[in-house]
Protein backbone atom coordinates (compact mmCIF):
# COMPACT_ATOMS: atom_id res chain seq x y z
CA UNK A 1 0.00 0.00 0.00
CA UNK A 2 1.41 3.39 -0.97
CA UNK A 3 2.69 5.51 1.92
CA UNK A 4 0.29 8.39 1.14
CA UNK A 5 -2.67 6.04 1.26
CA UNK A 6 -1.62 4.74 4.71
CA UNK A 7 -1.32 8.29 5.97
CA UNK A 8 -4.81 9.09 4.67
CA UNK A 9 -6.27 6.07 6.46
CA UNK A 10 -4.59 7.10 9.74
CA UNK A 11 -5.93 10.64 9.43
CA UNK A 12 -9.45 9.35 8.77
CA UNK A 13 -9.24 7.03 11.81
CA UNK A 14 -8.00 9.88 14.02
CA UNK A 15 -10.86 12.13 12.90
CA UNK A 16 -13.42 9.38 13.48
CA UNK A 17 -12.06 8.71 16.98
CA UNK A 18 -12.15 12.43 17.79
CA UNK A 19 -15.75 12.76 16.65
CA UNK A 20 -16.69 9.63 18.59
CA UNK A 21 -15.10 11.03 21.79
CA UNK A 22 -16.71 14.44 21.44
CA UNK A 23 -20.15 13.00 20.79
CA UNK A 24 -20.10 10.50 23.69
CA UNK A 25 -22.89 10.22 26.28
CA UNK A 26 -22.78 13.39 28.40
CA UNK A 27 -24.87 13.07 31.56
CA UNK A 28 -25.86 15.11 34.62
CA UNK A 29 -26.68 12.87 37.58
CA UNK A 30 -27.30 12.87 41.32
CA UNK A 31 -28.64 16.42 41.52
CA UNK A 32 -28.90 17.19 45.25
CA UNK A 33 -30.54 20.16 46.97
CA UNK A 34 -30.01 20.94 50.63
CA UNK A 35 -32.35 21.68 52.27
CA UNK A 36 -35.32 20.56 50.20
CA UNK A 37 -37.70 22.74 52.25
CA UNK A 38 -36.63 26.37 52.56
CA UNK A 39 -38.15 28.77 55.09
CA UNK A 40 -37.87 31.94 53.05
CA UNK A 41 -38.39 34.37 55.96
CA UNK A 42 -35.02 33.17 57.29
CA UNK A 43 -33.11 34.00 54.05
CA UNK A 44 -31.60 30.50 54.21
CA UNK A 45 -28.58 29.07 52.42
CA UNK A 46 -29.24 26.65 49.56
CA UNK A 47 -26.62 24.14 48.40
CA UNK A 48 -26.87 22.70 44.88
CA UNK A 49 -24.60 19.85 43.83
CA UNK A 50 -24.46 17.42 40.90
CA UNK A 51 -22.20 15.10 38.94
CA UNK A 52 -21.28 15.57 35.29
CA UNK A 53 -19.85 12.61 33.36
CA UNK A 54 -18.95 11.66 29.81
CA UNK A 55 -19.48 7.98 29.04
CA UNK A 56 -19.56 7.33 32.79
CA UNK A 57 -16.28 9.16 33.46
CA UNK A 58 -16.53 12.19 35.78
CA UNK A 59 -15.51 15.42 34.06
CA UNK A 60 -13.54 17.86 36.24
CA UNK A 61 -13.43 20.65 33.67
CA UNK A 62 -16.99 21.01 32.36
CA UNK A 63 -19.08 24.17 32.58
CA UNK A 64 -21.98 23.64 34.98
CA UNK A 65 -24.76 26.06 35.95
CA UNK A 66 -28.10 25.87 37.76
CA UNK A 67 -31.19 27.72 36.53
CA UNK A 68 -33.63 28.32 39.40
CA UNK A 69 -37.26 28.80 38.38
CA UNK A 70 -39.84 30.21 40.82
CA UNK A 71 -43.32 28.65 41.16
CA UNK A 72 -45.41 28.77 37.96
CA UNK A 73 -42.72 30.53 35.90
CA UNK A 74 -40.50 29.62 32.96
CA UNK A 75 -38.09 32.49 33.57
CA UNK A 76 -35.20 31.72 35.94
CA UNK A 77 -34.67 33.95 38.96
CA UNK A 78 -30.94 33.31 38.98
CA UNK A 79 -28.41 31.02 37.28
CA UNK A 80 -25.40 30.46 39.51
CA UNK A 81 -22.33 28.61 38.25
CA UNK A 82 -21.25 25.45 40.06
CA UNK A 83 -17.58 24.83 40.87
CA UNK A 84 -15.89 21.43 40.77
CA UNK A 85 -14.97 19.89 44.12
CA UNK A 86 -12.19 17.35 43.69
CA UNK A 87 -12.79 15.56 46.99
CA UNK A 88 -16.41 14.68 46.23
CA UNK A 89 -16.09 14.72 42.41
CA UNK A 90 -19.16 16.91 42.32
CA UNK A 91 -20.01 20.40 41.13
CA UNK A 92 -21.29 22.56 44.00
CA UNK A 93 -22.65 25.98 44.87
CA UNK A 94 -23.91 27.37 48.19
CA UNK A 95 -25.63 30.75 48.27
CA UNK A 96 -28.26 32.72 50.17
CA UNK A 97 -31.71 31.99 48.76
CA UNK A 98 -33.32 35.42 49.06
CA UNK A 99 -36.58 34.42 47.38
CA UNK A 100 -40.06 35.66 48.23
CA UNK A 101 -42.67 33.51 46.44
CA UNK A 102 -43.96 30.41 48.24
CA UNK A 103 -44.49 27.11 46.45
CA UNK A 104 -42.44 24.65 44.37
CA UNK A 105 -39.18 25.84 42.80
CA UNK A 106 -37.44 23.95 39.97
CA UNK A 107 -33.65 23.74 39.71
CA UNK A 108 -32.30 22.72 36.27
CA UNK A 109 -28.61 21.81 36.27
CA UNK A 110 -26.91 22.01 32.87
CA UNK A 111 -23.47 20.56 32.12
CA UNK A 112 -21.72 21.78 28.97
CA UNK A 113 -18.59 20.15 27.56
CA UNK A 114 -17.06 20.78 24.14
CA UNK A 115 -20.07 20.96 21.81
CA UNK A 116 -22.42 18.90 23.96
CA UNK A 117 -24.71 19.59 26.94
CA UNK A 118 -26.95 17.64 29.30
CA UNK A 119 -29.57 18.68 31.85
CA UNK A 120 -31.22 17.23 34.96
CA UNK A 121 -33.57 18.83 37.47
CA UNK A 122 -34.86 18.66 41.05
CA UNK A 123 -37.40 20.62 43.08
CA UNK A 124 -37.48 22.32 46.46
CA UNK A 125 -40.34 23.85 48.46
CA UNK A 126 -40.35 27.47 49.57
CA UNK A 127 -42.41 28.16 52.72
CA UNK A 128 -42.79 31.33 54.76
CA UNK A 129 -43.86 32.12 58.33
CA UNK A 130 -45.08 35.61 59.25
CA UNK A 131 -45.94 36.85 62.76
CA UNK A 132 -47.52 40.12 63.85
CA UNK A 133 -48.60 41.24 67.32
CA UNK A 134 -52.01 42.92 67.15
CA UNK A 135 -51.84 45.97 69.40
CA UNK A 136 -55.54 46.15 70.30
CA UNK A 137 -55.19 46.19 74.09
CA UNK A 138 -54.00 49.73 74.71
CA UNK A 139 -50.75 51.62 74.46
CA UNK A 140 -49.50 50.75 76.92
CA UNK A 141 -51.82 47.92 77.94
CA UNK A 142 -52.45 47.43 81.65
CA UNK A 143 -51.45 44.11 83.19
CA UNK A 144 -51.51 43.18 86.86
CA UNK A 145 -49.06 41.17 88.95
CA UNK A 146 -50.64 37.76 89.49
CA UNK A 147 -53.25 38.37 86.79
CA UNK A 148 -53.90 37.18 83.25
CA UNK A 149 -53.11 38.96 80.00
CA UNK A 150 -54.84 38.17 76.69
CA UNK A 151 -52.97 38.85 73.45
CA UNK A 152 -53.93 38.69 69.80
CA UNK A 153 -51.33 37.76 67.19
CA UNK A 154 -51.41 36.89 63.51
CA UNK A 155 -49.32 33.84 62.63
CA UNK A 156 -49.44 32.95 58.94
CA UNK A 157 -47.91 30.08 56.99
CA UNK A 158 -47.86 30.92 53.29
CA UNK A 159 -50.55 33.59 53.92
CA UNK A 160 -52.87 31.14 55.72
CA UNK A 161 -53.75 31.43 59.42
CA UNK A 162 -52.07 28.70 61.50
CA UNK A 163 -54.09 26.56 63.94
CA UNK A 164 -51.94 26.81 67.09
CA UNK A 165 -51.05 24.18 69.67
CA UNK A 166 -50.08 24.60 73.31
CA UNK A 167 -46.41 24.85 72.29
CA UNK A 168 -46.77 27.21 69.33
CA UNK A 169 -46.11 30.48 71.17
CA UNK A 170 -43.60 31.79 73.68
CA UNK A 171 -44.21 35.20 75.24
CA UNK A 172 -41.83 37.58 77.02
CA UNK A 173 -42.63 40.74 78.93
CA UNK A 174 -39.30 42.48 79.31
CA UNK A 175 -36.79 39.69 79.97
CA UNK A 176 -39.33 37.50 81.77
CA UNK A 177 -40.75 34.51 79.89
CA UNK A 178 -44.42 34.10 80.79
CA UNK A 179 -46.49 30.93 81.14
CA UNK A 180 -49.11 30.28 78.45
CA UNK A 181 -51.98 29.18 80.70
CA UNK A 182 -54.48 27.86 78.15
CA UNK A 183 -54.54 26.42 74.65
CA UNK A 184 -54.19 29.26 72.12
CA UNK A 185 -57.24 29.48 69.87
CA UNK A 186 -58.34 31.01 66.59
CA UNK A 187 -60.25 34.17 67.44
CA UNK A 188 -61.67 35.67 64.27
CA UNK A 189 -58.79 36.70 62.01
CA UNK A 190 -56.15 36.15 64.70
CA UNK A 191 -54.82 33.74 67.31
CA UNK A 192 -55.55 34.47 70.97
CA UNK A 193 -52.95 33.75 73.67
CA UNK A 194 -53.54 33.92 77.43
CA UNK A 195 -50.50 34.33 79.68
CA UNK A 196 -49.94 34.68 83.42
CA UNK A 197 -48.21 37.75 84.85
CA UNK A 198 -45.97 36.68 87.77
CA UNK A 199 -47.03 37.78 91.25
CA UNK A 200 -43.49 37.70 92.62
CA UNK A 201 -41.87 41.16 92.28
CA UNK A 202 -38.52 39.40 91.93
CA UNK A 203 -39.71 38.31 88.47
CA UNK A 204 -41.61 41.41 87.32
CA UNK A 205 -42.00 44.68 89.16
CA UNK A 206 -44.31 47.60 88.46
CA UNK A 207 -43.27 49.34 85.24
CA UNK A 208 -43.58 49.56 81.45
CA UNK A 209 -42.09 46.72 79.41
CA UNK A 210 -41.43 45.54 75.87
CA UNK A 211 -43.47 42.61 74.53
CA UNK A 212 -41.97 39.80 72.45
CA UNK A 213 -43.69 36.75 70.93
CA UNK A 214 -41.91 33.79 69.33
CA UNK A 215 -43.86 31.28 67.24
CA UNK A 216 -42.69 27.77 66.30
CA UNK A 217 -44.30 25.79 63.49
CA UNK A 218 -43.21 22.79 61.39
CA UNK A 219 -39.61 23.05 62.57
CA UNK A 220 -39.19 26.75 61.90
CA UNK A 221 -39.78 29.84 63.99
CA UNK A 222 -40.50 33.55 63.66
CA UNK A 223 -40.46 36.44 66.12
CA UNK A 224 -42.26 39.75 66.60
CA UNK A 225 -41.76 42.48 69.21
CA UNK A 226 -43.21 45.81 70.31
CA UNK A 227 -41.51 48.37 72.53
CA UNK A 228 -43.02 49.80 75.74
CA UNK A 229 -46.52 48.33 75.29
CA UNK A 230 -47.17 46.49 78.59
CA UNK A 231 -47.62 48.36 81.87
CA UNK A 232 -47.40 46.05 84.89
CA UNK A 233 -49.38 47.22 87.92
CA UNK A 234 -49.75 46.02 91.51
CA UNK A 235 -52.06 43.00 91.95
CA UNK A 236 -54.64 44.80 94.13
CA UNK A 237 -56.48 47.94 93.05
CA UNK A 238 -59.08 49.82 95.08
CA UNK A 239 -61.17 52.88 94.31
CA UNK A 240 -63.28 54.40 97.12
CA UNK A 241 -66.56 55.41 95.52
CA UNK A 242 -67.90 57.44 98.47
CA UNK A 243 -66.68 61.03 98.36
CA UNK A 244 -67.01 61.86 102.08
CA UNK A 245 -67.52 60.24 105.47
CA UNK A 246 -69.33 62.51 107.95
CA UNK A 247 -69.13 62.02 111.73
CA UNK A 248 -70.10 64.54 114.45
CA UNK A 249 -67.07 66.01 116.21
CA UNK A 250 -66.32 64.47 119.58
CA UNK A 251 -68.69 61.54 119.12
CA UNK A 252 -68.06 57.96 118.13
CA UNK A 253 -69.79 56.99 114.92
CA UNK A 254 -70.01 54.14 112.49
CA UNK A 255 -70.24 54.66 108.73
CA UNK A 256 -70.22 52.37 105.73
CA UNK A 257 -67.72 53.03 102.93
CA UNK A 258 -68.15 51.62 99.43
CA UNK A 259 -65.11 50.71 97.39
CA UNK A 260 -64.41 49.04 94.07
CA UNK A 261 -61.80 46.37 94.72
CA UNK A 262 -60.04 44.20 92.13
CA UNK A 263 -57.59 41.48 93.13
CA UNK A 264 -55.86 39.89 90.16
CA UNK A 265 -54.46 36.88 91.98
CA UNK A 266 -57.45 35.59 93.92
CA UNK A 267 -61.01 36.13 95.16
CA UNK A 268 -61.89 39.28 97.13
CA UNK A 269 -64.74 37.28 98.66
CA UNK A 270 -62.09 35.75 100.95
CA UNK A 271 -61.02 39.14 102.33
CA UNK A 272 -61.57 39.87 106.04
CA UNK A 273 -61.57 43.12 107.98
CA UNK A 274 -58.71 42.21 110.31
CA UNK A 275 -56.36 40.68 107.72
CA UNK A 276 -56.88 42.74 104.59
CA UNK A 277 -58.03 46.25 105.48
CA UNK A 278 -56.75 49.30 107.26
CA UNK A 279 -58.55 52.65 107.20
CA UNK A 280 -57.14 56.14 107.63
CA UNK A 281 -59.01 59.42 107.92
CA UNK A 282 -57.43 62.79 107.38
CA UNK A 283 -58.27 65.47 109.94
CA UNK A 284 -56.81 68.63 108.49
CA UNK A 285 -53.16 67.74 107.93
CA UNK A 286 -53.14 64.73 110.22
CA UNK A 287 -53.93 61.12 109.30
CA UNK A 288 -55.85 59.12 111.92
CA UNK A 289 -56.18 55.33 111.95
CA UNK A 290 -59.77 54.18 112.37
CA UNK A 291 -61.12 50.75 113.27
CA UNK A 292 -62.58 48.58 110.50
CA UNK A 293 -65.25 46.50 112.20
CA UNK A 294 -66.63 44.50 109.28
CA UNK A 295 -66.06 44.00 105.55
CA UNK A 296 -68.25 42.28 102.98
CA UNK A 297 -66.71 41.78 99.54
CA UNK A 298 -68.36 40.44 96.40
CA UNK A 299 -66.11 39.11 93.65
CA UNK A 300 -68.87 39.29 91.02
CA UNK A 301 -69.55 43.00 91.53
CA UNK A 302 -65.90 43.69 92.46
CA UNK A 303 -67.10 45.74 95.43
CA UNK A 304 -66.51 45.85 99.17
CA UNK A 305 -68.61 47.53 101.89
Amino acid sequence: MPRNQKFLILVVLFVLLSVSFASGALEVSDVTLSPTILWLHKNPDLTISAKCALDGVILPNATVKADIYPPSSNVPLTSPSLAYDQNSERYKKTFQASFSATGTYTVKVTCSYQAGSATAQENFIGNKLELRIINDIGNPADAYMGGKLSLHVELLRNNALVSPSQDTFEVWVGKEKLSVISLPIIDGKYQKIEVKIPLDPAELTVGVYDLKVNAKYEGSNVESALDDVIRVNTPLTMDVTDEKVKCPAGLACSESVNAKVVFHDGDIGDFTADKNFQALLKDGKKWITVYVSDVQCNAVSESCI
